[in-house]
């Protein structure tokens, strides 16, 4: 990086990982996120096998990263898509 006088300008290298590093980071976020919402599956599964129902807050956090699980994809190809 180079120092100014009011700025820091910060220079990339361009990539400091093979392509297949890449591709299978790229590929393990939408696999963490799945695996994320199956414990949490289970979780609720096993709560109600438990106490014979799930906690409400339980399920409605559940949906909302069922939900963001579906839509994560998406966002990042609409960010990627507008940065180039």
């Amino acid at each position: 990086f180079g120092l100014g006088a009011h700025t820091v300008d910060l220079v990339y290298q361009g990539s400091l990982l093979s392509t297949l590093e890449e591709v299978l980071l790229v590929l393990l976020g939408p696999l963490t996120l799945n695996a994320a919402t199956l414990l949490l599956l289970l979780i609720r599964w096993g709560c109600q096998l438990a106490f014979g129902s799930p906690p409400s807050f339980l399920s409605k956090f559940i949906m909302a990263a069922a939900v963001w699980t579906v839509l994560d994809p998406l966002a990042v190809f609409a960010v990627d898509a507008v940065l180039g």
